[in-house]
């Protein structure tokens, strides 16, 4: 025997042991160089076959028929003939391992153990059909062959390729899977999978990591994994995970409600450095953070955890109800609709055509400009508020109101630093000011309700309907 066979001999036997140990068992495999010995020891033999080069199938008998348990087959690729007859045929019942690269289709109704490389090519795409269970063993394995199975596994050690549409009643990863084809099926992922998620059409029980690069969500995503949006994603369905990060050049828009309907907690925090669209109503029971992000409120949102970003934004027409303290946005918070402050306390810059709602315990040290502010709770203001406003219970601390050019009113009590009026004011209340009144417009109150240190500047309308006066009035009004 020549050097060359005996080193194609020793190749063989250890490629052939390789491949027996991958399929669970260990035995010498028989080495076949012609189609027509492979078709007829697997048709009679139990056994493993090498095939030592690449292998045509004939014209006359174009098919791998496997009808019996115990066999495997590896080596170099097996194609079809001229033909395309199916090349391979696994019978119901039947567990087949293969090995080779194939270029051809494949019928399974049992159970086909693929440890190769690689299932047809850019130019010759074929299938994977049957009802059976069809488990991808390979280390890397590029797939272009449509597959239509009962079931279809990745195993740990895989990493998949897939470029060809998958239909199964389950699709269960452990592995690696870039997917670049509409995958319909129960989709269960313990391991990593990359896909548009258009290409992800049924429920998604995602325990491992699932990276969405793009598309429109098809199905519900559940489990305790971790979910990251790449690309431009939209869903209209509940997406309940341990986590979900955005990244900053990628804008999530979620049409349901952001991993929850109404009470139910969903995970454990997003991490939002693009742009996240809330658009549906209902209960945000997670963490959302991210310092270089936006998040866009577009439905009515109750807001039962923290919202933390660069910029906040709150359509026309939708409230939010929150604590001051889970809203916070380090560059603004622009409000068009209404915020409902409960509690808690706001350093945020508001501004925006929106109002601010407060019934609770709240506390500003920001810079709120809005159309209104309507205060009914206990305000402490230590900062700015511009805006209409209608005060019924308490106004404290060391800030400033400037009023708008609407009405406001005061039938409470408000104790800040200054006020400025430019609107129509009527004060029912009692106004005490470490500073200056200030008056541009109209104001109407009793003189024994107003005490300002810095005096009464009137350069308008000042209506004083009774009481006794203490302080200095100055200015150009009447």
């Amino acid at each position: 025997m020549g050097l060359e066979k005996i080193l194609k001999k020793i190749l063989s036997v250890t490629i052939a042991v390789a491949f027996v140990l991958q399929q669970g068992s260990f035995a010498f495999a028989t080495d076949v160089d012609n189609w027509s010995d492979l078709r007829t020891y697997v048709s009679v033999y139990s056994g493993d076959y090498y095939v030592t080069e690449p292998l045509t199938a004939s014209s006359s008998y174009g098919t791998l028929n496997v009808t019996s348990n115990g066999r495997t087959v590896s080596g170099y690729s097996l194609t079809e003939n001229s033909l395309g007859t199916t090349l391979v045929s696994v019978s119901s019942g039947v567990t087949f391992g293969l090995g080779n690269t194939i270029y051809g289709g494949i019928q399974n109704n049992g159970t086909l153990n693929y440890s190769g490389s690689l299932l047809g090519s850019s130019s010759l795409s074929r299938y994977i059909t049957g009802s059976g269970n069809l488990n991808l063993l390979g280390y890397s394995l590029t797939n272009y062959n449509s597959i239509s199975q009962g079931a279809v596994s990745v195993s740990g050690s895989t990493s998949l390729t897939n470029n060809a549409s998958v239909a199964a009643t389950n699709f269960v990863n452990s592995g690696t899977v870039d997917n670049n084809a509409a995958i319909t099926a129960s989709i269960t992922n313990s391991g990593t999978l990359y896909s548009s998620a258009s290409n992800l059409i049924g429920t998604i029980a995602n325990n491992g990591n699932l990276t969405l690069e793009g598309g429109n969500v098809q199905n519900t995503i559940s489990g305790t994994g971790n979910t990251y949006v790449t690309g431009n994603t939209s869903s209209n369905y509940n997406v309940t995970q341990n986590s979900v990060s955005v990244s900053n050049d990628a804008v999530f828009t979620n049409n349901a409600m952001l991993l929850a309907s109404a009470n139910v907690a969903a995970g454990k925090n997003v991490t939002n450095n693009g742009t996240l669209n809330l658009n549906g109503d209902g209960t945000l029971s997670v963490a959302v953070s991210g310092t270089t992000g936006t998040t866009n409120i577009n439905g009515d949102l109750d807001n039962q955890s923290t919202i933390s970003q660069q910029d906040i934004t709150v359509a026309s027409g939708k409230v939010v109800t929150t604590n001051a303290s889970n809203m916070t946005a380090s560059n603004a918070v622009a409000n068009n609709g209404i915020i409902h402050y409960t509690a808690g306390t706001t350093n945020n810059t508001i501004n925006g055509t929106g109002r601010v709602d407060i019934t609770g315990y709240v506390t500003n040290t920001g810079d709120i400009t809005q159309d209104k502010v309507s205060n009914s709770g206990i305000f402490t203001n230590n900062g700015t508020v511009t805006a209409n406003l209608v005060n019924t219970n308490e106004i404290e601390g060391t800030g400033s109101i400037t009023t708008g050019t609407g009405i406001s009113s005061n039938s409470g009590t408000i104790s800040q630093a200054s006020l400025t009026n430019n609107g129509t004011f009527d004060n029912n209340g009692h106004i005490t000011l470490t500073g200056a009144l200030t008056n541009n417009s109209t104001f109407n109150t009793n003189a024994d309700l107003i005490s300002a240190a810095g005096g009464v500047v009137n350069d308008s309308t000042l209506n004083i309907t009774g009481g006794t006066n203490t302080n200095v009035i100055t200015g150009g009004g009447t």
